[in-house]
C-alpha cells in the first residue's frame, strides 16, 4: 500500500505539472496574470496540496531517504508526458538519465 501511494505521489506531481504548463499555455498573449487566474492553474494547485497531504501520510510509513526517490520518477515521467503532449524533444541525455533515475528506485527499494 505504502508503494502505491509514493508511485500515486509521482503521478500526481506529474499531473500537476502538466497542469502548470497548460495554464502557461491558455496565458498565451494575456501573460502571467491571465495564467495565474486559470481553472488550469487552479487545478494545479489543489492536486499539489492533495499531493502534499498524500506526502506526509507516507512520510509517516516510509523512511524520507526511500519516499524521496519515489518522487524522483516524476523528472521521468514529466518530460515523457511533455514529449506526447507537447511535442517537446527528449534526447539520449534524457534517456540515459531516466534509466538512471528508475535503476536507483528499483535498487533502493530491493
Amino acid at each position: 500500500m505504502r508503494y502505491a501511494a509514493l508511485v500515486l505521489f509521482a503521478l500526481l506531481m506529474t499531473t500537476g505539472q502538466l497542469l502548470f504548463k497548460q495554464a502557461a499555455v491558455a496565458g498565451g498573449e494575456g501573460g502571467l496574470l491571465r495564467a495565474v487566474t486559470s481553472s488550469w492553474m487552479a487545478g494545479a494547485v489543489a492536486l499539489y496540496g492533495a499531493a502534499s497531504v498524500l506526502w506526509v501520510w507516507v512520510l509517516g510509513m516510509v523512511p524520507l531517504s526511500v519516499a524521496c526517490l519515489y518522487g524522483a520518477l516524476a523528472y521521468v515521467l514529466i518530460p515523457l508526458c511533455s514529449a506526447y503532449l507537447y511535442g517537446e524533444t527528449l534526447d539520449a541525455k534524457f534517456a540515459l538519465g531516466a534509466v538512471l533515475i528508475v535503476s536507483g528506485v528499483i535498487i533502493v527499494t530491493r
